[in-house]
C-alpha cells in the first residue's frame, strides 16, 4: 500500500503521497474533495466522481455483496428513510418504514411504470404511448390505465409491485454501488410490497449472481438465436415487447448489433437479453460453458443430486427402448415448465430430458451463496427425480420400471 503524508494546521490540510499529483487532458487536477458527512470528507478522482450521477453527500462505495448485507442489517434494526444508490447514470431509492420496503423509485427511463409493465408484457407499445400523452399534473401513470379500463385496481397494485421488484432487483446487477443513506419519515407513499424483505434482498443478490456470471460468459460477437423451434414456443402477441424485442433479435446477428438498435440502456438490453434466456426465448452461442465451483459446498451437493438424476435419466430411457416405447419427455418438460417458488425459472431441459448445461451454470450460480435459494432448488431437483420414478413405473410394462427404480435406489443408497 502507498504511504501519504498529512500536514494540518487549523486553517489547512496537505495531502502528499504518489499519484495526487495526477492531470486531466486540459491540465486540471484530477482530484476533487467531496463532503462525505460529519467531519469526513473524500478525496475522489475525476474518473470516479464522473461515474456517480449527482449524490454527492453522505455515502458510502461498497461491493454488492457487502450491500446485501447492508440492507439486512437495517431491516435488523427496523430501519425508517430512505436508502439511494447511484447506478452510474441515475439514481434508485428505496424507502423503509419499520424495517420494510415500502416504494421504490428511480431517475432513469426504463423505470418508469409504463416502461416496465410493456417489458413484462402486461400492456401493448400503442397503450403505453397513448396512456403517456393522458398523464398530467393531475393523473398518474397508474390512474390513466384505471380510467381507461385498461386496468384493474388489483392490476395496477401488480404493477407497482413488479416496478419496485425490478428496480430493487437491478441494484445488485451491478458489482459495486454508490449508497446514500437518510434516516427519518418518507412522508405520504404507498406501501406496494408487504412480502418478507430479507427473502426478496438474498433472491435478488442470487439472481444478480446468475447475471453477472452471465454477462461474463457473453461478448459482443456472441451470436443470440431466437428459440422458435423450443417445445413449448409461442408465438407472441404482435405489438407487445416480446414480439418487438425477439424481432430486434433476428434482424441482428450479434450482440453487438442488439445492444445498438436497442432503445433501451446498454444494460437493461443485457437484462431483456438475460430474462428471455431464462424463459428459454433465446439461446447463445457461448465458447465455454466451464465455470469453477469446486470448493463450494452447496455446489457439491446440488452436483450430487444432478448426477442422481442424470443416472436415473439415462436408466430410464434404455428401459423405454428395451420395451419399444417412446420416453416420455413430454412429461418431464410439462413438469419442470409448471410455476415454483423460483423468481427465474433456472431449471430447465434439453430436448432429451438432461438438465440444460447452460441451467446447470444458472443452478450453480442461483446456490452457492444462498442456503434459501439452494433448498429451493434442491427440492425442485428432487421433485424432478420422484416425478422421472413415478412415470417410468406407471408407463412401462410389467415389472420393467421397478426394475429401474431399484436399481437407482440401490447405487444411491
Amino acid at each position: 500500500m502507498s504511504e501519504y503524508t498529512i500536514k494540518t494546521d487549523r486553517d489547512s490540510l496537505i495531502i502528499s503521497g504518489p499519484e495526487l499529483g495526477r492531470k486531466t487532458r486540459e491540465g486540471k487536477t484530477a482530484w476533487n474533495l467531496l463532503p462525505a458527512g460529519g467531519e469526513r470528507f473524500l478525496l475522489l478522482s475525476q474518473d470516479a466522481e464522473n461515474s456517480m450521477a449527482g449524490m454527492k453527500d453522505c455515502f458510502a462505495k461498497m461491493s454488492i455483496e457487502v450491500f446485501g448485507s447492508f440492507l439486512i442489517g437495517l431491516i435488523q434494526r427496523n430501519f425508517t428513510g430512505a436508502v439511494s444508490v447511484d447506478m452510474g447514470r441515475g439514481v434508485k431509492k428505496i424507502l423503509f418504514e419499520d424495517g420494510d420496503f415500502i416504494f421504490a423509485s428511480s431517475t432513469l427511463i426504463d423505470d418508469r411504470l409504463g416502461e416496465v409493465i410493456y417489458r413484462a408484457g402486461m400492456i401493448t407499445l400503442e397503450q403505453m404511448v397513448d396512456s403517456a400523452v393522458q398523464v398530467d399534473r393531475t393523473r398518474k401513470f397508474g390512474q390513466v390505465l384505471i380510467q381507461n379500463h385498461i386496468f384493474s385496481s388489483a392490476d395496477l397494485w401488480e404493477a407497482l409491485k413488479l416496478q419496485f421488484l425490478e428496480i430493487f432487483r437491478s441494484l445488485f446487477f451491478a458489482k459495486q454501488v454508490y449508497v446514500q443513506v437518510d434516516e427519518g419519515l418518507v412522508g405520504n407513499v404507498p406501501k406496494v410490497i408487504f412480502e418478507d424483505t430479507i427473502k426478496i434482498i438474498k433472491e435478488s443478490s442470487s439472481i444478480g449472481m446468475v447475471f453477472r456470471s452471465f454477462l461474463s460468459r457473453v461478448h459482443e460477437k456472441t451470436e443470440v438465436i431466437v428459440n422458435r423451434n423450443d417445445h413449448d414456443w409461442v408465438e407472441p402477441e404482435e405489438g407487445t415487447f416480446e414480439s418487438d424485442f425477439l424481432q430486434l433479435v433476428e434482424e441482428s446477428n450479434h450482440i453487438s448489433d442488439i445492444v445498438k438498435k436497442s432503445k433501451l440502456r446498454d444494460i437493461n438490453t443485457y437484462i431483456a437479453l438475460f430474462n428471455f434466456f431464462t424463459k428459454r426465448k433465446v439461446t447463445f452461442s457461448m465458447d465455454d460453458q466451464r465455470v469453477n465451483f469446486a470448493n463450494n459446498e452447496r455446489v457439491k451437493k446440488l452436483k450430487n443430486l444432478l448426477d442422481m438424476y442424470d443416472l436415473l435419466l439415462r436408466d430410464s430411457r434404455q428401459a423405454f427402448k428395451g420395451a419399444n416405447l417412446v420416453f416420455p419427455k413430454e412429461h418431464l418438460l410439462q413438469f419442470v415448465g409448471k410455476p415454483n417458488n423460483m423468481a427465474f425459472p433456472f431449471l430447465y431441459l434439453g430436448d432429451d430430458g438432461e438438465v440444460a448445461a447452460e441451467s446447470v451454470i444458472n443452478l450453480f450460480n442461483h446456490c452457492s451463496e444462498s442456503d434459501d435459494q439452494f433448498e429451493l432448488v434442491r427440492h425442485q431437483l428432487k421433485g424432478l427425480i420422484n416425478f422421472l420414478l413415478l412415470v417410468t413405473t406407471d408407463l412401462l410394462p410389467g415389472d420393467a420400471g421397478y426394475d429401474v427404480k431399484d436399481r437407482f435406489l440401490e447405487l444411491t443408497r
